[in-house]
């Protein structure tokens, strides 16, 4: 328990920090105001939630439309280019850079495994979330918050092996670079093509969507210390949800 309240703190700051690089990835001039950035997204859906929980969860769900649908297009695209053969060959000068950049990082084993470890936190949360909030499901909670933690994996396996899928068809370039570009970007870019009406389609639903995920923080973090709260571990008047 204590680590998932530490793992809430953690969605936030991943997600948030994920989401600006996918919006510095379509506009490169935003990378010196990325902190800044960050503290609006923040700030914003703080204020969100203060409006409580049910305007907040209608308002947020918009964007998870758009970045589901956004994402399924982008690999049915990108499948149909790779049979098709029109998809950007990986060129002998990308996997010079892909070797270059892999043994740059290969003696930093141990800031690998917590980048990984913050970056798994964010699935656990989610995982999480959906379990200790089932109460705020419609009747019958159980049901439909079963039905929704099968939707949810099964559409983060589709996505995830869709995207795995086509980044290994194009030639990306690994960066850790300030300012560089996310994988995601790069695979939109190489299917939508550069500058395209639906690659900046994705990087707002990307934007829009790890924005979301931080808003998960906002909602479960309050029941899982109400929990804990009942159990005596913290002040109880953490018990006292509000509407």
């Amino acid at each position: 328990a204590s680590s998932l309240l530490i793992d809430y703190t953690l969605t936030v700051a991943v997600s948030v920090s994920a989401g600006v690089a996918a919006l510095t990835s379509a506009f490169p001039v935003l990378v010196p105001y990325r902190v800044e950035i960050a503290l609006v997204i923040v700030a914003f859906i703080t204020v969100m939630n203060l409006r409580g929980v049910q305007e907040s969860g209608t308002f947020f769900a918009i964007p998870t439309y758009l970045f589901v649908i956004g994402v399924f297009l982008m690999i049915i695209i990108g499948v149909a280019r790779v049979l098709t053969g029109t998809m950007p060959a990986v060129t002998a000068e990308a996997v010079h850079d892909l070797t270059e950049s892999t043994t740059a990082l290969s003696g930093l084993t141990l800031f690998l495994v917590l980048r990984a470890f913050a970056g798994g936190c964010t699935a656990m949360t989610g995982v999480e979330a959906i379990s200790n909030g089932t109460q705020a499901f419609r009747a019958p909670e159980s049901h439909n918050a079963g039905k929704t933690l099968i939707a949810m994996v099964i559409m983060l396996s589709a996505m995830f092996l869709g995207i795995t899928f086509l980044s290994n068809q194009i030639p990306l370039v690994l960066s850790h670079a300030e300012g560089h570009t996310t994988v995601l970007s790069q695979v939109a870019r190489a299917v939508f093509g550069d500058g395209s009406l639906l690659f900046f389609y994705m990087q707002f639903a990307t934007l829009f969507i790890l924005s979301l995920a931080a808003n998960t923080a906002y909602a479960g973090f309050p029941r899982l210390a109400s929990l804990i709260a009942q159990d005596r571990y913290l002040p109880r008047q953490l018990t006292n949800l509000g509407d």
